[in-house]
């Protein structure tokens, strides 16, 4: 008797693309004395699989070549390594990506990693305005990675340890990973602030005496230019059009003001438009 039901499975899709594991699809399982009622593809409601796509828009934030802060994990690094307001002090070096040894793609070489320590913990300070929508992490890495937004995990590789595991500093990645091709992860918005962000990536090998270790991190933003919910300024039809009220020389000073959606009726307006309904036919926005 609720109408129909509507089921995000996003995140499940996007667990079944970064593991191993084949997707079967999804169990509906009805609970309770009421039941469900189904209908098939014929039905009268037929289930519907929607998929919401946007164009990519690749506007970099950290590119490949890009000075990182690192500190190798010969120790514990400090508590606080990978939060935005962490200073990097004894013990962290700077160098180009990629970082890493024995894997002909590396600009700053560990020489003095195989054998002696397992991990390298990295740091990168990078500035967003307001706007953003998204964010993309392409990295290639050999064997596995963790990464941080402002202190927040964000990514893992299936290599390294398995969700919501803990990690130890000098841990081994429980397995290896050439970097042959790059991985891409949509990260989370929600630690990002305008200004200045961190993004922080602890790597590790399987094997203290890999043969090889590499890190190429690279981060991307989309972003939005109106927001839903901006302030526009607009006049109602039921006053003469100006001539040149879409150029960037009007001046719109003299207009209301008011937060999209506009209009009335729809249950989604926060600035209505009562009297647009049978006085007002047009409303110009800027």
């Amino acid at each position: 008797g609720g109408g129909t039901v509507a089921i995000d499975v996003t995140a499940a899709v996007a667990a079944w693309a970064e593991s191993d594991c084949p997707s079967f699809g999804w169990a509906l399982i009805p609970i309770g004395n009421n039941g469900w009622t189904f209908f098939s593809s014929e039905g009268d409601e037929p289930p519907r699989l929607t998929i919401q796509t946007r164009a990519l828009v690749d506007d970099p934030l950290i590119v490949a070549g890009d000075e990182w802060q690192y500190f190798k994990g010969t120790q514990k690094p400090p508590g606080a390594w990978n939060q935005r307001e962490f200073a990097p002090g004894a013990g962290w070096l700077s160098g180009a990506t990629g970082i890493g040894y024995e894997d002909d793609d590396d600009v700053t070489v560990l020489a003095d990693m195989r054998g002696s320590y397992p991990s390298v913990f990295c740091r990168r300070e990078f500035q967003v305005g307001p706007g953003v929508t998204a964010l993309r992490l392409r990295i290639n890495y050999d064997d596995g990675f963790a990464a941080y937004l402002n202190g927040i995990e964000v990514a893992r590789s299936a290599s390294l340890a398995a969700p919501g595991a803990p990690l130890a500093w000098n841990m081994l990645a429980r397995s290896g990973r050439e970097a042959e091709a790059p991985e891409v992860y949509e990260l989370t918005t929600a630690g990002l602030v305008p200004g200045m962000n961190v993004l922080a990536i602890q790597i590790h090998n399987a094997t203290l005496d890999s043969s090889d270790l590499s890190l190429i991190p690279e981060l991307f933003a989309d972003h939005v230019l109106v927001a839903p919910g901006a302030f526009w300024r607009f006049l109602r039809g039921s006053a003469p059009l100006p001539a040149d009220w879409n150029q960037s020389s009007f001046d719109d000073s003299g207009w209301e003001e008011g937060a999209t959606g506009m209009g009335y009726g729809d249950g989604d307006d926060v600035t209505d438009l009562l009297d647009q309904e049978k006085a007002v036919r047009t409303t110009l926005e800027r």
